[in-house]
């Protein structure tokens, strides 16, 4: 097994993952996930060094991975979160007035006037004399 440095964010892990050449980058992902609570399908890992782009699950390890001149292991660069998107229901979420008809603007817009309800405003129409 090959050592690595795996960079994320301002941290480093450093003598807790290996790479084993010739096993499947999704081996890599779970000691990745287990080690840093990034979800595999938020990871993405880079090494150019060793591999070209963003790691791909379906992807294996080069049989050929060699640790570099000087050092004693080799350098992985995380780029993920472990935050997750909570999806809030319908009728919580913002309403836009571009996704809104005329009525309900309308009635948006009057609703918020001073806290009254719809029921208590009237409108008042002006009427003029016609000459």
């Amino acid at each position: 097994s090959i050592p690595i440095l795996l960079k994320w964010g301002s941290s480093s892990y450093n003598d807790q993952l290996g790479i084993q050449p010739g096993s499947s980058a999704h081996s890599l992902k779970l000691q990745v996930q287990l080690l840093t609570g990034v979800p595999i399908h938020r990871q993405k890992l880079l090494c150019p060094k060793v591999w070209k782009g963003a790691l791909k699950d379906e992807v294996n390890m080069p049989d050929n991975i060699t640790i570099p001149k000087g050092k004693s292991f080799i350098v992985v660069t995380l780029i993920g979160s472990t935050d997750t998107l909570i999806e809030k229901p319908p009728n919580e979420r913002p309403r836009f007035s571009e996704d809104m008809t005329p009525e309900e603007i309308w009635k948006a817009t009057r609703s918020d006037i001073d806290g009254k309800e719809d029921d208590d405003i009237v409108d008042i129409i002006a009427l003029q004399k016609e000459a």
